[in-house]
């Protein structure tokens, strides 16, 4: 087996974050129209993409890299489990028409259902590891926001006893 090299730049990760940065731009200007290159990898996937980064743009002035880099890899993961499953599903089809003897036809097709099964279990667990780190990160920023609405008090509080002085 042949391993294949592909640059950073050239990864769907990045292909995606810059077209998920094209489109936020677009919507916080609001007078450009999205390329077919954009409107074509809002319908590449199943999540509600457009709805997802204009609510987000809606909601803070610029998004964070965290959330571009959480939106490109949960959005590149979908668009490639749903490849793949288009793809096994188009040579299914295809084997239907295949001249080959029962027994053969029925383990080519027993294969096929088992590749279909294996990339549906790792969605998933992708999409089980995305959420528990989101729920970290997320843990994470409760946390800061209460440690720093505890410095913040001890802060007001001096500042309202020297005033009193």
């Amino acid at each position: 087996m042949k391993n294949i090299q592909i640059s950073k730049n050239s990864s769907l990760i990045s292909k995606v974050k810059n077209l998920i940065r094209s489109i936020v731009n677009k919507i916080r200007e609001g007078d450009e129209p999205l390329t077919d290159d954009e409107k074509g990898f809002i319908q590449s996937t199943s999540l509600p993409v457009f709805k997802m980064l204009n609510v987000q743009s809606a909601f803070m002035k610029k998004l964070s890299s965290l959330d571009v880099e959480s939106y490109s890899e949960l959005i590149a993961s979908d668009i490639l489990y749903q490849y793949l499953d288009e793809s096994l599903n188009s040579i299914t089809d295809r084997a239907r028409t295949l001249q080959l003897p029962e027994n053969e036809y029925k383990e080519f097709i027993s294969s096929l259902d088992r590749a279909k099964r294996i990339i549906r279990q790792r969605k998933l667990d992708t999409y089980e590891m995305r959420s528990s780190a989101i729920q970290m990160i997320e843990q994470t920023m409760l946390i800061e926001k209460k440690l720093s609405s505890q410095v913040q008090t001890p802060i007001s509080d001096a500042m309202t006893w020297s005033d009193n002085l």
